[in-house]
């Protein structure tokens, strides 16, 4: 996934919008905006999608959850924080059975929005609780090809039962909706940098899976969602302005 793309898409335009905001800070006595990046773990559930590729002999991939990776930033006014993230991850697992190697990728990327309470603890640290709403993509690619030599035919390529090389692919997706309740705990390092740690869980819905994101797949195993428990640690440089 491009994960730029979902930090401009979603921290850009809260970044705009704060700019009438800024210009009248000399009435509010609390302002802040900042942004960075994150990383994270996220813990998806994939359990039915494991007994699916035990059948076939395809490998298993991990169900203790995925390192994430992204960005994103907020908005402040007092105690209510607005902000926008972009993250995701990518998990590849691959085995060889009598010389055919098959290989499963799993991946998700999502973009969201969300909004916070924000109390302070201290000079130094604060908490954080609200809830996030998203708007992202399943996707999951099933390989299969022969380890043999492979030689090119173009007479293959338009052959009705063959292909130039001995290669099955797949690609599946599903387009996910997620809110997410979550609190979090922050601390400043400097009085420009700003470290957050967030944890919450995702409740999702989803559409029907597809195939080349086009013929729709039927009996697809329900239990591959998108819900989850996801923490994610950001450092965020910006202007905080705040009482003493």
């Amino acid at each position: 996934m491009n994960y730029t793309k979902f930090f401009l898409f979603f921290s850009l335009p809260i970044i705009l919008l704060s700019g009438t905001a800024f210009s009248q800070i000399q009435f509010v006595d609390k302002f802040s905006i900042a942004g960075g990046p994150m990383v994270g773990w996220y813990i998806p559930k994939i359990k039915d999608l494991n007994t699916e590729f035990r059948k076939a002999g395809f490998p298993e991939i991990s169900e203790s959850g995925y390192l994430t990776i992204g960005g994103g930033g907020f908005v402040d006014i007092k105690n209510i924080r607005i902000g926008g993230l972009g993250t995701g991850f990518t998990t590849t697992e691959s085995v060889i059975q009598n010389n055919i190697n098959k290989t499963v990728k799993l991946s998700y990327g999502m973009g969201a929005i969300y909004t916070e309470y924000v109390g302070h603890i201290s000079k130094y640290f604060d908490f954080t609780a609200g809830g996030m709403i998203g708007f992202g993509r399943l996707t999951l690619y099933i390989n299969q090809y022969s380890n043999d030599p492979y030689y090119w035919n173009i007479n293959n390529a338009t052959s009705d039962t063959s292909t130039i090389f001995r290669y099955n692919s797949s690609k599946l997706t599903s387009t996910v909706f997620s809110f997410q309740p979550q609190a979090g705990i922050g601390a400043f390092l400097k009085e420009w940098l700003y470290l957050k740690l967030t944890a919450g869980y995702s409740f999702s819905l989803q559409t029907q899976w597809k195939l080349y994101d086009d013929k729709e797949v039927n009996n697809f195993p329900t239990g591959v969602k998108a819900d989850g428990f996801n923490i994610n640690l950001s450092l965020n440089l910006g202007l905080f302005l705040k009482d003493d």
